[in-house]
């Protein structure tokens, strides 16, 4: 819908790789404020690092940026390679 394109994960560019990253961070802030500060769903234990300001675990928030942006990658290198074969035949 951002990019009025359902192929805009092949070559996302900076605005794509920026929406990705940015959306993640935000996703993920608010998933683990609202579980942990609102209703108590979970606690951290004592070894977890926190974010400083966002107090929200820092692995939680790198799981939810780091994983979708690598599912895209290998979701468009493999697309990538059956247009290649497509094209070679």
């Amino acid at each position: 819908m951002v990019f009025r394109t359902p192929a805009w994960y092949i070559a996302p560019g900076s605005r794509g790789w920026a929406f990705v990253l940015v959306s993640g961070l935000l996703i993920a802030i608010i998933i683990e404020y609202l579980a942990v500060r609102v209703s108590g769903v979970w606690s951290y234990s004592a070894r977890m690092p926190l974010v400083p300001g966002l107090r929200v675990g820092l692995t939680p928030l790198l799981q939810t940026v780091l994983l979708p942006a690598a599912s895209l990658q290998i979701a468009a290198l493999r697309l990538r390679g059956k247009r290649q074969k497509a094209e070679n035949a």
